[in-house]
């Protein structure tokens, strides 16, 4: 966690909630190993209870060129 957080009491529950809400979520998942040379994908969903942001899954797709 960024130090400029150390004082904000992260077991509030409701406060994690209202933060969520009030700046979305963004999950990914990726597969391949980032080191290595062989082509790696990575999916990820973007969710914001705003209307004027767009919620949606996107797919990379990385192939090294070494």
């Amino acid at each position: 966690m960024p130090e400029q957080y150390d004082e904000e009491d992260v077991s509030d529950v409701a406060g994690a909630e209202s933060w969520i809400l009030n700046h979305g979520l963004q999950m990914s998942l990726g597969f391949g190993d980032p080191k290595g040379h062989t082509p790696r994908v990575r999916f990820d969903y973007r969710w914001h209870n705003n209307s004027h942001v767009e919620d949606g899954v996107s797919m990379q797709l990385h192939f090294p060129i070494n």
